[in-house]
């Protein structure tokens, strides 16, 4: 399996240029990169590629990215369209541009909003996104949390002080926060 990210959280002319489809595949676009991670030179067949558009951003009007712009921009670029998004058939050739029938891409996206419905309908007119579902997930919370925060900060303690093949006995009395968890991770090796 290989590995492509795209943060999808940029300006969108930015997010246009790095998602433009060329005409060879001598450039750095992100289309260009994902069709070379699927099949190399040496590989007699294509391999699986884990695509991971990253921080989908919110859809809130007038916002730069706009969830809606960057979600029909996506079903353009995957289907090998180029200009504006427009609902109807494709033109001719796009499908031999495009990347949306290959089973060989799985996709994944995350993103601190929700998928909006309308979103989820232009993503889903291409064949890779047809079964496409979002998976809410949540932080570690309560006593879950404490509990990650004292094994975290007993785990970075050992590394810092080996060889000491000591006990460490530790009485966490932090507050732990809530949400996002990568604060308490940068506070707890801050006290490691």
């Amino acid at each position: 399996v290989r590995f492509v990210k795209q943060n999808l959280n940029k300006p969108f002319q930015t997010l246009r240029l790095e998602l433009d489809l060329r005409p060879n595949n001598n450039d750095y676009s992100v289309m260009s990169i994902i069709q070379g991670r699927r099949m190399t030179l040496t590989q007699s067949k294509p391999g699986l590629v884990l695509v991971a558009l990253e921080e989908m951003p919110s859809d809130v009007t007038g916002a730069d990215p706009n969830q809606s712009e960057v979600a029909k921009l996506l079903s353009m670029r995957f289907s090998g369209r180029k200009g504006e998004f427009k609902d109807g058939a494709a033109p001719r050739n796009s499908e031999k541009r495009g990347i949306s029938g290959d089973a060989t891409i799985i996709t994944v996206f995350t993103s601190n909003y929700d998928l909006e419905p309308h979103c989820l309908e232009a993503l889903q007119s291409l064949e890779m996104f047809k079964n496409l579902s979002v998976i809410k997930v949540a932080p570690v919370a309560g006593e879950d949390r404490e509990a990650f925060a004292l094994s975290y900060l007993k785990q970075r303690l050992h590394e810092s002080l080996t060889p000491w093949r000591g006990n460490i006995n530790i009485n966490l009395e932090v507050p732990c926060g809530n949400g996002d968890i990568r604060p308490l991770v940068r506070y707890l090796r801050l006290l490691s």
